[in-house]
């Protein structure tokens, strides 16, 4: 069975964050990820202007280029692979992947989070236009979409479609969005985004001309015609999922009840975080690997 001193298991930033920084400290990890690629869920970001050093906003999956040549210049790279379990063994951790198993003396779960699900009528009749990443969405060529989720994710994604040439309706529970600030202020400016306040998902109906979402909006039955939907009503932890044994609840702690497994950036805060955030959190936990292994070799 392989066998690894360390693996990393998420190539968003907290994992590429750690990843690089345990090389720099002797340690070289195997990093692995579902998709195969760097940037996890920033590759949904219309936007990043925020993150230390930027010269300029750049969107998203230009921010996950740079995190793919970052840990090219370590001589890193990512592993395609699912890990669908990992558990105690001894002193050891054994990681289930879909291709057999591996054995690691230290894990970093850098996995972040999964989305809340929609669960509407209709849903299982529109195939692959339900979406809850718009990098899924954009690939549809919407002209028309729907966002349905008025916090930072949703607005976010709202922009990302817009950009695309979309006129979309982003649907809100109540009166208020969540999202704030430069964000808001950006969407609120674009005039292919039409935000429907007090607006309740009622299900979804497809005819031989598309797609319908019927909605309740201020108190009025309605229906919307969309070639996409994108559902951001909200994200867990991944990380629960993947530690059946271990009954594991995100905390501000990086290290769990077993030592030597860490959990890091949005799978440790349980919601939609920064980049930046993330990326402290991956170097913090590679320097606890690493004083976690040798101590191991020492003893």
């Amino acid at each position: 069975m392989r066998r690894e001193r360390l693996v990393i298991v998420g190539a968003g930033p907290a994992g590429v964050a750690a990843a690089v920084q345990a090389a720099r400290l002797g340690v070289r990890p195997a990093l692995i990820d579902r998709e195969g690629v760097c940037g996890g869920l920033v590759r949904n970001a219309w936007r990043m202007e925020n993150y230390p050093g930027l010269a300029e906003p750049i969107p998203g999956p230009a921010f996950a280029s740079l995190l793919a040549r970052h840990l090219r210049n370590f001589g890193l790279a990512v592993e395609p692979g699912e890990v669908r379990a990992v558990r105690r063994a001894g002193a050891d951790f054994v990681l289930a992947l879909g291709a057999g198993e591996l054995i690691a003396e230290a894990v970093v779960l850098a996995v972040g989070t999964s989305p809340k699900r929609l669960n509407v009528p209709g849903m299982v009749d529109l195939g692959g236009r339900l979406c809850y990443e718009v990098r899924e969405a954009l690939l549809l060529q919407p002209k028309r979409a729907i966002v349905v989720g008025g916090g930072e994710a949703g607005v976010d994604y709202a922009l990302s479609l817009a950009d695309a040439g979309a006129a979309v309706d982003l649907l809100l529970r109540g009166e208020r969005l969540r999202a704030r600030g430069r964000l808001l202020e950006a969407a609120q400016n674009r005039a292919e985004i039409r935000f429907r306040r007090r607006c309740e998902l009622r299900g979804f109906r497809r005819d031989a001309s598309g797609m319908e979402a019927e909605i309740v909006e201020n108190g009025q039955p309605g229906v919307l015609r969309a070639d996409a939907v994108v559902v951001a009503v909200g994200r867990l932890s991944a990380a629960a999922e993947l530690l059946p044994d271990l009954a594991y609840s995100p905390g501000d702690s990086l290290a769990t009840k077993w030592t030597g497994l860490f959990v890091v950036g949005d799978a440790r805060a349980d919601f939609l975080g920064q980049a930046a955030i993330a990326v402290g959190d991956g170097l913090r936990a590679a320097q606890l690997v690493v004083d976690f292994l040798e101590r191991r070799d020492a003893s």
